[in-house]
């Protein structure tokens, strides 16, 4: 299923970038899965930028994790 809704989030500032760092095994496990989930419903895609971030995941209380590094430097919606 893919869906019709296309949303571009606005960053500011340059690319961030971040030197390479090991993600623990459940966490890349659940990282992985979800971006790929989001690939084949058309919700991401891969990128060309030359900049990396290195991912923050935190849990919620609902299990599900928020990744923060990304969240600080997006434009919020109004």
């Amino acid at each position: 299923m893919k869906n019709d809704v296309f949303h571009d989030i606005i960053t500011t500032g340059p690319p961030k970038r971040s030197a390479a760092s090991q993600t623990a095994p459940a966490k890349h496990k659940i990282s992985e899965q979800e971006f790929q989930h989001k690939i084949e419903m058309a919700i991401a895609r891969t990128s060309t930028n030359n900049g990396s971030l290195s991912i923050h995941m935190v849990p919620k209380k609902t299990g599900a994790y928020i990744y923060i590094s990304f969240n600080v430097i997006a434009v919020p919606d109004i």
